[in-house]
């Protein structure tokens, strides 16, 4: 089998693709059987390094899915150790284990396809759990996870992503690597009057606002009034 895999990082803003370091970045890696395969996957080892501006000890696993089926994995996951009883739709079961290492900053997932009567992987090539993905779908698997930004990680540091799959005794895989950037640094804004009141009571304002030098910059204002002392509320 062969792998036109990718991974999914969070949606930042602009072309260096910014993100809020306060919040887990959630990312997902796809894997797919292609249709030209000759034979279904077996095993898939799919391997994700940590960027060192990621904090590996806040690696939480998210749910793992290929075909129809869909481990749904608790929240705060640390380590996924599960059989699937999939005799009935592809005869074999199927063990999931993913766990991380924090000293290397490593998550491993291990898919494998068991044999029903001699519990270790099949000899039949024509057995496996992942078929050549020639019905939309059938091929195709992902794993996610979320993962929190370290505290020491600077302003404006890139983090990048990637991952490697293997498929049975294939050569390994890379993804493609891509990028989010870190923006720590809230941005400023001031409001000033910007003449005088008029005899009808409107009043003349104008705002702006800097996210430094390294920032994503300034999306969008909300102006907030608030009169006589009383709590504030949009306005514009």
């Amino acid at each position: 089998p062969r792998d036109p895999n990718d991974i999914l990082v969070p949606v930042g803003h602009g072309p260096e693709n910014w993100i809020n370091a306060s919040t887990p970045l959630g990312y997902t890696i796809r894997f797919e059987n292609v249709a030209e395969a000759g034979a279904p996957a077996r095993k898939v080892v799919i391997t994700k390094t940590m960027d060192s501006d990621l904090d590996a000890r806040s690696l939480r696993f998210g749910d793992v899915g290929f075909g129809d089926v869909v481990l749904d994995v608790p929240e705060g996951a640390t380590y996924i150790s599960q059989r699937l009883d999939l005799r009935g739709t592809r005869g074999v079961y199927v063990d999931v284990l993913a766990t991380v290492d924090i000293s290397t900053r490593t998550a491993n997932w291990i898919l494998t396809a068991i044999d029903t009567v001699t519990g270790d992987i099949p000899l039949d090539g024509a057995a496996g759990f992942l078929p050549p993905n020639r019905v939309a779908g059938e091929g195709q698997g992902f794993v996610n996870f979320r993962i929190s930004v370290r505290n020491e990680a600077e302003n404006g540091a890139r983090i990048e992503a990637g991952a490697r799959i293997v498929f049975d005794n294939e050569a390994p895989i890379d993804t493609p690597t891509i990028f989010n950037t870190i923006d720590r640094v809230l941005p400023t804004s001031t409001v000033a009057l910007a003449g005088q009141v008029t005899s009808g009571g409107a009043v003349p304002l104008s705002w702006s606002g800097s996210d430094g030098v390294a920032g994503a910059g300034v999306a969008s204002y909300t102006i907030l009034v608030a009169k006589d002392g009383g709590a504030f509320a949009i306005c514009l």
